[in-house]
């Protein structure tokens, strides 16, 4: 508490509220009302009381490096918005601060509009909308370390192929696409070194919502793939150690300059943990059952 104040007063004293998180937990002073009280939100808490069970996620928490919910852009259960508001900034509730945010420096420069909000989605318009997500300490991919994404994500329209959540924005080698959409309408992840590992789980239909996971499992050498609960995982066959491309992440569009038309609910980034089969469950089941998908994810992968 110490620590806090003595931030607090400081970042007062120099006007600095505009840059400076007292609390650290994932506000700036200037946007946040309670500046002295940690308000991030407890992940394990919030799927227990969805999924109304003990999770027993609380150990892998400190590795959820991004989680973006459509419901909760503002970290004020979306109060501050209304339906139809563009969004500038998507508030990343895992305490890390890797808030999504409109590129001033690249493809996005001349936005007609930023991605809005309707209905509890956040809808990319498949012209010039996407955003980007810090790459930092956090978000940096580790050889020896293994990273998972869980995306809910419903495809509405267009031919490019793109990345809705990669580190690839520029062309560059290595990288790292958790999922993507192909020209074709594919399903696509992808780990690219000196070789390319590629996974195609299946395909995007017009206006259906899926829920993906996507990862590199370093502890069993896998690339874990998920569409609605099926397991489409491989073994890495090819030598793919570094996937750091240096680049901050894009989410829902903008790699080399490509959109489509899409929708996203909730984003999750887990980074430096192998998680358990029962961690990935729970995880989809959390999903599934908020977004409303119970009747098209099978989360434990049981046929039911």
């Amino acid at each position: 508490a110490e620590i806090v104040n003595v931030h607090r007063y400081l970042a007062e004293k120099w006007n600095l509220g505009s840059v400076v998180d007292s609390d650290s937990d994932g506000i700036i002073d200037s946007e946040d009302s309670n500046p002295l009280t940690d308000d991030s939100i407890d992940f394990s808490d919030t799927v227990d009381a969805e999924i109304v069970a003990e999770s027993g996620l609380d150990s892998i928490e400190s590795n959820i490096k991004v989680w973006l919910d459509a419901s909760n852009i503002d970290m004020q259960s979306n109060a501050t918005l209304t339906d139809g508001a563009a969004i500038s900034e998507w508030r990343d509730l895992s305490g890390s601060g890797n808030h999504a945010y409109i590129a001033t420096d690249g493809y996005g420069v001349g936005s007609t509009i930023d991605p809005i909000l309707s209905d509890n989605k956040v809808i990319f318009d498949g012209v010039d909308d996407y955003f980007r997500v810090p790459y930092n300490a956090s978000t940096e991919l580790n050889e020896d370390e293994s990273m998972y994404l869980f995306i809910i994500y419903r495809y509405i329209s267009g031919t490019e192929q793109i990345h809705l959540f990669s580190n690839y924005e520029t062309n560059t080698v290595p990288y790292w696409s958790g999922m993507g959409v192909d020209v074709n309408q594919n399903m696509w992840a992808i780990g690219r070194d000196s070789n390319a590992q590629t996974n195609y789980p299946g395909s995007w239909t017009d206006n259906e919502t899926h829920l993906i996971v996507s990862g590199i499992d370093r502890t069993n050498n896998m690339m874990k793939v998920f569409v609605d609960g099926k397991d489409f995982s491989e073994a890495i066959t090819v030598s793919i150690p570094n996937l750091n491309s240096g680049q901050n992440y894009v989410l829902g569009s903008g790699h080399l300059d490509r959109y489509i038309s899409g929708e996203i609910m909730e984003v999750i980034f887990i980074n430096g943990v192998t998680l358990t089969d029962d961690q990935i469950i729970k995880i989809q089941y959390y999903l599934s059952k908020k977004w409303g998908l119970e009747t098209t994810v099978d989360s434990d992968g049981d046929g039911f």
